[in-house]
């Protein structure tokens, strides 16, 4: 056992001590990390949920917990069942785990300084009925990108020569930045922990104290909620790695029992975080619905059939203005095509229809039966009617009149003996001599 406080730090217990340490660790950060990760999931795959700018700050809030807890859990499951490449015989390794916790401990608060400060330009707004203009994506990716940056520039300082900031095992259990000798305690206390935890903590005490003393949370009406929100997800982050903090460097001296119980509690500060962020009704609404977002884009399964009316009518054009050109080229007459002063004949019509009906029953999904088929045959028309006069090429109720006096029409033509002759639509044009 050390006899001065840095070496005290850094005693390891038994093997049999550090392996308990390790199973539990990874148990915790398998829950931590399935746990941030669907909330991660859930926003990401919901638009609604996306148009917020405030989900878009609980996003990236919930980030730096999900790394944290992936790569400990990586690197825990790597110490206790494959020693020989885990932080006791790899500096490479050691290294690493020092990075991505400084990361994740520095991005997160940072964040929530973001966060709050966005929060008091809405209360501000909303007290003084203005307009509260979010932040554009520039901005935003400005914002968050200085953010992720910073905390990468401080997680690197381990790697700086000549800099009194090294890596060290605490309690033979991880790897984090600690005061090793009297010159790097004051670059540790001084310097490390304002810029990861202290600086961004004032911060959002000052805008807290701030809203407070300007009522702003008294007059707010929907802002209300979302103020009440982001002050819990901030009392959580607090209420975890303040004392966390406090058990890894400042307990674990005296047994390493106790600095394992801060880095443990720091862990459930993402799981905590998670189960905040459930109480929030659109991130509730887009977490439940991630199951069937999930099972849309992998199972090969039918559309529904809210959608299968458009492929239909698609395919339906699609056979009918094909069936309609092979009509043409069969007449073999030199002006086959129609223009806007020819109206199809009743021949063209009836095999336009027939012919419409055939693609839609072969194309159509199996479930549709032959009732529906018949059931939708006049909208079919009706789309045919559209798509026509959208290439210029069938007079205006044309189909129209055709339904209205099919009867009529076909008594017409069996009538030329006594002189009557076919009625021509109102709109249409003679056609060219």
């Amino acid at each position: 056992m050390g006899s001065t406080r840095y070496e005290r730090i850094t005693n390891k217990p038994s093997d049999a001590e550090l392996n308990t340490m390790w199973e539990i660790l990874v148990a915790i950060t398998v829950v931590c990390s399935v746990a941030t990760f669907i909330i991660l999931s859930g926003i990401a795959a919901s638009p609604t949920a996306r148009r917020s700018t405030f989900n878009i700050f609980i996003w990236f809030l919930v980030l730096p917990d999900f790394i944290f807890s992936a790569f400990c859990l990586i690197t825990c499951a790597i110490n206790r069942w494959a020693p020989e490449h885990g932080v006791e015989n790899s500096e490479i390794m050691c290294e690493w785990q020092s990075m991505y916790c400084t990361f994740g401990l520095c991005a997160n608060p940072w964040m929530n300084a973001v966060t709050a400060h966005e929060l008091y330009r809405l209360l501000y707004a909303n007290k003084w009925a203005k307009t509260y203009v979010p932040p554009s994506k520039c901005e935003l990716v400005r914002t968050i990108g200085l953010v992720f940056a910073w905390s990468i520039f401080v997680s690197a300082w381990v790697l700086f020569p000549y800099w009194p900031h090294q890596t060290h095992i605490i309690s033979g259990m991880a790897c984090f930045p600690a005061e090793y000798s009297s010159a790097s305690t004051p670059f540790f206390w001084g310097l490390y922990i304002p810029s990861i935890l202290l600086i961004p903590m004032m911060y959002i005490a000052g805008v807290c104290v701030a809203i407070w003393w300007q009522g702003l949370v008294k007059q707010a009406s929907r802002a209300r909620a979302l103020a009440i929100f982001f002050a819990r997800i901030t009392l959580v982050f607090a209420l975890f790695w303040v004392p966390s903090i406090v058990l890894l460097f400042g307990g674990a001296g005296e047994s390493p029992w106790v600095g394992w119980a801060g880095g443990a509690w720091g862990h459930l500060q993402g799981l905590a975080s998670a189960m905040l962020c459930m109480t929030k009704p659109d991130i509730r609404a887009a977490v439940l619905k991630l199951p069937n977002r999930i099972a849309s884009c992998c199972c090969k399964r039918a559309k529904p059939h809210s959608t299968r009316r458009g492929s239909l009518r698609d395919t339906v054009r699609a056979g009918g203005l094909k069936a309609r050109g092979a009509a043409a080229a069969d007449s073999g007459s030199s002006n086959a095509s129609m223009t806007m002063s020819q109206a199809p004949s009743e021949n063209g019509k009836k095999e336009v229809l027939a012919a419409a009906t055939a693609s839609m029953r072969q194309n159509c999904p199996s479930e549709i039966s032959a009732s529906y088929t018949e059931s939708r045959r006049l909208s079919v028309a009706e789309s045919f009617r559209e798509q026509m006069k959208s290439f210029g090429q069938l007079p205006l109720g044309t189909f129209s009149s055709f339904r209205r006096n099919s009867h009529a029409s076909q008594g017409s033509q069996h009538s030329g003996a006594t002189g009557s002759t076919r009625r021509v639509p109102h709109d249409a044009t003679p056609p060219p001599t």
